[in-house]
């Protein structure tokens, strides 16, 4: 079985099928990161589409100065971006549609009571991040749902990390401020 390198270095050749092994590989977290940063499972699955159209155009520039999926997670920032500025009339990313990304959460059905509270906790942080400007939701869904590093970050979007930091904090503090609003976020 070939390493991801492996394929890597093939798909960079021009092999298909190493192509659609990373694809596989790379598609539920690409899909996620759309998700997470368009808020519509239709946008999510286009930018997710895009990314995958970007990837398989530049494959042959990737030169390894820094991890593949940072260098893929950055094509679906990038990809995620355009498309918003080509729905610039909305002027922010819809509400997120909790249904598609609920789903994929953990089953709690033993206890109503709880099951609720967690789903509706879910949905006022994914509509309280969904108010988020881009920048500021990208830098969280990529450290806070993704785990990615501050240098991860700064390659993927493209700034200092300095940057990431002082976006990550902005948009921490503009979520718990949304929460407390709207009395999810019992405050400090």
């Amino acid at each position: 079985m070939d390493t991801e390198l492996a394929k890597i270095e093939k798909a960079r050749s021009g092999d298909r099928a190493a192509f659609d092994d990373l694809v596989r590989l790379y598609d539920q977290k690409v899909y996620n990161l759309a998700l997470r940063l368009c808020n519509d499972t239709d946008d999510a699955f286009d930018v997710a589409q895009e990314a995958f159209w970007r990837l398989y155009r530049t494959i042959g520039q990737y030169e390894g100065e820094c991890s593949f999926s940072s260098w893929v997670y950055r094509l679906t920032v990038n990809a995620a971006m355009d498309h918003h500025r080509r729905r610039k009339r909305d002027r922010r990313f819809r509400v997120y549609d909790g249904d598609a990304a609920l789903a994929q959460l953990p089953d709690t059905r033993y206890d109503p009571v709880a099951s609720y509270n967690q789903t509706a906790l879910r949905e006022a942080i994914f509509s309280a991040l969904a108010q988020l400007a881009p920048d500021y939701r990208t830098v969280f869904v990529l450290r806070e749902l993704h785990g990615r590093s501050y240098a991860e970050i700064a390659e993927i979007v493209d700034c200092e990390e300095g940057t990431v930091k002082s976006r990550l904090f902005r948009a921490r503090e503009k979520l718990r401020a949304l929460l407390t609003k709207s009395g999810n976020f019992p405050g400090r």
